[in-house]
């Protein structure tokens, strides 16, 4: 299942013509094919969304004429037309775009296309728009998607720091750390729900410790124990 891409198998051991005794098969040489002054889009794809959220997509887009312009295309799975969502310059050659996933959970299928100023134009995946990165899209509440987005404490328990990895939570997120007995040992604010977070737990911190979440998406609340 790889749509734009045509698979041609290669035999690298035919007798009289054996590539492997040549220094390796095609993926060992192809290394060395370059090309002038390429436009290079770099883009981590975004795995799964809720329906009616908003998911931003990055992408690192560089060229030597420098970048005049990039776009999301997206459509829904089984349509046969991609629209179209203007990418902004947000940080030196980052690039980035709010897409809004449609309330009905239908997965996405979206590409990114780059020009630059020198007329080169790129899409990414390369074999777009025939190939293409899919969201695949939930209907849950805000408080399930936060809850399937947030990991488990680890290590836990612990006698130290410990972390957790957050996925694609939207707007700033405050962290707090309270005892069993409400009182509040710790709160800060991250700016962005993505990613991973490490608390370092104060040593005269004992038992068992809950770490609260909290943002558009509600209140979650994860246990750890500290040693």
């Amino acid at each position: 299942m790889l749509p734009g891409y045509n698979v041609v198998g290669i035999d690298v051991d035919n007798p009289g013509e054996n590539l492997i005794n040549s220094l390796g098969a095609i993926h060992c040489i192809t290394h060395t094919i370059g090309v002038a002054e390429p436009l290079w889009i770099v883009h981590q794809p975004i795995d799964e969304a809720n329906a009616g959220s908003t998911v931003t997509i990055d992408a690192f887009i560089k060229h030597i004429s420098f970048v005049e312009e990039a776009k999301v295309f997206w459509r829904e799975e089984g349509a046969t037309t991609y629209n179209e969502i203007d990418m902004a310059p947000s940080n030196s050659d980052y690039w980035t775009a709010d897409l809004t996933i449609p309330n009905a959970p239908v997965n996405i299928e979206y590409y990114i296309w780059a020009k630059a100023f020198s007329g080169k134009e790129l899409n990414r995946p390369i074999v777009a728009p025939a190939g293409y990165w899919t969201i695949q899209v939930e209907q849950l509440s805000a408080d399930e998607w936060a809850q399937n987005h947030i990991s488990a404490a680890y290590p836990n328990p612990t006698t130290g720091n410990v972390s957790f990895n957050m996925e694609a939570l939207r707007g700033p997120v405050t962290v707090k750390i309270h005892n069993l007995m409400g009182q509040i040992l710790y709160e800060a604010k991250v700016e962005n729900g993505n990613g991973k977070i490490t608390l370092n737990l104060n040593q005269n911190w004992q038992g068992t410790l809950m770490v609260t979440f909290e943002g558009d998406f509600g209140k979650i609340h994860k246990k750890v124990i500290k040693l």
